[in-house]
């Protein structure tokens, strides 16, 4: 057995354990050393767009229009409901948001102010994005004498008699095992996407696997096992972070969110409409979309919208910025139907979309009537979807394009304090030496994901918080 000593292990190399690892070196912990399963750390950060959220920051403030902490804090728990929600926790993510982005900017890496209850990396919305932010702080971490052991799962959290955290056990690439001695420990080892039991125990009413699709690793949750064979209090809630509108099966095949384009009419399987189609952004909607048969839906809009879409392109249609004119959108299109006829259709007749949604015409006929009946009048009796979103369906040829919920990420069940310390089942303390952050744990998110970029912003929120607890046993 390989044995190793170190002040601090941080389990997980993602959006909360690499701005820890490096935050606690920063602040004075002599040595830390981060374990990540992959070989080269980052997870589902990796991949992520980039959307990080932040009140009061620096780019809010550069343009004017500056998005306060203790309004942020309100329309969480106004969004929230209170369900599951640590006030405490919360506050401390807000608060600490705006010195994340001053934080990455010391190390070269600027943000610009967005529309979104949030801030956006130069080139954010392109998959990816967010790597770069990764590879930057890993590679401060190295300079500053840190270790990461890449290939290497955490396998077990060792306690002494008196339940403070004494080591952590490991194994490396070569099935070699490796116990490394410590105080402390950061467990951030990501979601539980990847693990069908915990999948069906909290999400039983929201979740089917065939339906859903996802770019994002699907981790199986063994930082949950870890902290519970140990005595960590889990939540009875967790929650499931999932987007409506995703077309294709993968961000390979655009444009994968065609059915954001605004106008676009929404229907189910059965032919009906079922909401406000304009709020299809909103983290809300997916609500509406799994309640529909099979948990899928179905883009409608014609020639009309898709060539003022390409006139006014829009970066939500397929995480593009194209310019005016640009047809890209509907080559993208053609190929589909081409490659793929069971995810587009595009035909010159209702009629013809009906019977390959196998339907009868007369359902989806008297939806498309019902509907251009209603942009005449300006006004939408049933779901008051805007009007200046209400535009008929008349112009041939007819698109229609099959979506699904997207996955992104789970939130929870792990117990935290403010300080990001890991509670005992038991009496509801701190087990000395054990703090969380990032997608394992609760107490910041309800029922429904709401910030825009408040994963990535919670993740190196959490993580740093954390590290200048501890820290502060070393000063």
């Amino acid at each position: 057995m390989l044995e190793k000593t170190t002040d601090l292990v941080v389990i997980g190399g993602g959006a909360a354990g690499m701005p820890a690892a490096l935050e606690a070196m920063e602040q004075g912990v002599p040595s830390v050393i981060l374990l990540d399963k992959n070989p080269v750390p980052g997870g589902n950060a990796r991949m992520a767009g980039g959307y990080l959220f932040a009140a009061n920051s620096y780019t809010q403030e550069e343009v004017g229009t500056v998005l306060h902490r203790e309004d942020a804090y309100r329309e969480a728990m106004r969004y929230n409901h209170g369900h599951n929600v640590n006030p405490r926790i919360l506050r401390a993510f807000i608060d600490r948001s705006a010195d994340n982005l001053a934080w990455l900017r010391t190390k070269g890496i600027e943000y610009f102010d967005t529309q979104f209850m949030g801030n956006g990396i130069v080139g954010a919305g392109a998959p990816g994005s967010y790597a770069r932010v990764i590879d930057k702080l890993k590679e401060d971490f190295v300079a500053l004498g840190g270790e990461v052991l890449g290939s290497t799962p955490a396998k077990e959290i060792l306690l002494d008699d008196s339940g403070a955290v004494r080591g952590v056990f490991a194994q490396d690439r070569n099935g070699e095992e490796v116990l490394i001695h410590t105080k402390y420990v950061i467990l951030s080892p990501g979601g539980f996407m990847g693990n069908a039991e915990l999948m069906a125990r909290y999400f039983s009413d929201q979740y089917d696997e065939k339906a859903y699709v996802t770019d994002a690793i699907r981790y199986a949750g063994d930082g949950i096992s870890i902290a519970e064979k140990i005595g960590a209090k889990l939540s009875s809630s967790a929650t499931l972070v999932k987007e409506s509108g995703y077309c294709f099966a993968n961000q390979r095949n655009r444009p994968h969110r065609v059915s954001m384009m605004p106008g676009a009419v929404w229907i189910n399987a059965e032919g009906r409409r079922f909401c406000d189609e304009s709020t299809g952004n909103d983290h809300n909607n997916p609500n509406l979309l799994v309640q529909q048969p099979g948990m899928i839906g179905y883009a409608l809009f014609d020639t009309n919208l898709l060539d003022d879409v390409i006139a006014h392109p829009t970066p939500l249609v397929n995480n593009m910025l194209l310019e005016p004119g640009d047809p890209l959108i509907r080559t993208q299109l053609e190929d589909a139907h081409a490659r793929t006829p069971d995810l587009c259709c595009i035909v010159d007749t209702w009629a013809e979309i009906a019977q390959w949604l196998g339907i009868a015409p007369e359902i989806l006929e008297l939806t498309i009537a019902e509907y251009n009946d209603g942009c005449c009048q300006q006004y939408d009796p049933i779901f008051a979807k805007p009007k200046e979103q209400l535009k008929a369906l008349t112009k041939a040829p007819f698109y229609a394009v099959k979506f699904a919920p997207l996955m992104v990420e789970t939130i929870g069940p792990v117990v935290i304090n403010e300080h990001f310390q890991v509670l005992r089942k038991s009496d509801g303390k701190p087990i000395t030496g054990l703090y969380a952050g990032g997608a394992i744990t609760s107490g910041w998110q309800g029922h429904d994901y709401s910030m825009w970029g408040g994963n990535l912003g919670y993740g190196m929120a959490s993580g740093r918080i954390a590290a200048d607890h501890i820290a502060k046993a070393f000063s």
